[in-house]
């Protein structure tokens, strides 16, 4: 008996049917898939109508969608706002899967997963230093604001106030008032 071994062709959904499985509108499913390159269509006709996708890309693209979520939601989650997440997000507590700095997408996307893992953490951080009497503050330490340009100018800041501290109370800081530069009218007599 003779095997035969045939080559499976992957089972391919048009480009309408993808945007309904997606639960998306047609002009909404191109811009965020298929513009972005998140799905590459394996037959591409003339027009987007007339594309195919496999059914298992979609799928992936499905499940993805599933267990990603927005910034907005993730300011719900975390019990914050969303300024307060793109600071996270910037320095590197939060990492989106997808987002402008990711592969190009609009928006950040998180895993559900991750976000919830780290409010965890930062609900068990929280819980840890109230029950230690500190505060709950969770990031950088408490403490002075860094002035990175204070700290460097202030000595020289500290050396030009003592000088003009010592002058006296009648003398300008900077020139005298018989400066050559200032017109003075002495015909006007006071």
């Amino acid at each position: 008996m003779k095997v035969v071994q045939r080559r499976l062709e992957p089972v391919l959904v048009s480009f309408l049917v993808a945007a309904k499985m997606t639960h998306a509108r047609p002009d909404n499913f191109y811009i965020k898939y298929v513009r972005t390159g998140r799905l590459k269509p394996v037959l591409n006709g003339k027009r987007r109508s007339e594309c195919y996708f496999s059914l298992e890309d979609v799928e992936e693209i499905i499940n993805l969608t599933e267990q990603t979520i927005t910034a907005s939601k993730v300011a719900a989650i975390c019990k914050t706002n969303e300024s307060c997440i793109h600071k996270l997000t910037v320095a590197g507590e939060l990492k989106p899967i997808s987002g402008p700095n990711v592969d190009g997408f609009g928006h950040n996307l998180y895993l559900r997963t991750d976000v919830e893992r780290f409010h965890a953490e930062r609900e068990a951080f929280k819980g840890k230093r109230a029950n230690e009497g500190g505060a709950s503050r969770y990031g950088r330490p408490a403490g002075p604001k860094r002035q990175p340009v204070r700290n460097k100018i202030e000595s020289r800041l500290r050396q030009l106030i003592k000088r003009w501290s010592a002058k006296t109370r009648n003398q300008p800081i900077t020139g005298t008032h018989d400066s050559p530069h200032v017109a003075h009218d002495h015909s006007v007599e006071r």
